[in-house]
């Protein structure tokens, strides 16, 4: 196993640049434009994250997209994705990712869909050319090809 350390930032820090705008049910929030950085904490225990359905996940070029939905519409919610950096030396090597959800105590029931766009470029191996993702909630890996 290889440890991978990049985009490293405290949880406060995060609270702070990682939030997208609540949006109408059949609109993108103008925020999910922005690249979310992915932050890789070690030893990162998935846990805490609010309810939502991963509907797809694509990639293109360095750009992680998932679509998303989740209960809500009144208030400002919080993505993040997090890694704990360990990648599995395979070829192509693999590396966990986690999206975690916070609704911020919203409890409204309008059912929002949005894409979300994080930055894989601090992701990419040296001595390769792609890299598989297993994203939690989603059955299959995704291949990152660069």
């Amino acid at each position: 196993m290889v440890l991978l350390a990049v985009a490293c930032k405290s949880s406060k820090e995060n609270q702070q640049t990682e939030k997208v705008r609540p949006s109408d049910s059949n609109q993108e929030s103008t925020n999910a434009e922005e690249l979310l950085p992915i932050t890789v904490e070690i030893g990162f225990q998935p846990s805490g994250s609010d309810p939502f359905s991963l509907n797809s996940v694509t990639i293109s070029g360095d750009t992680l997209i998932l679509s998303v939905q989740h209960s809500g519409g009144c208030k400002e919610h919080s993505w993040y994705m997090y890694t704990s950096g360990v990648i599995i030396k395979t070829y192509p090597p693999k590396l966990e990712l986690y999206p975690v959800h916070k609704k911020n105590s919203d409890m409204c029931k309008a059912l929002i869909k949005r894409d979300l766009k994080f930055n894989l470029a601090p992701l990419k191996f040296p001595g390769n050319d792609k890299l598989l993702l297993q994203i939690e909630g989603f059955p299959e890996f995704i291949t990152y090809t660069y």
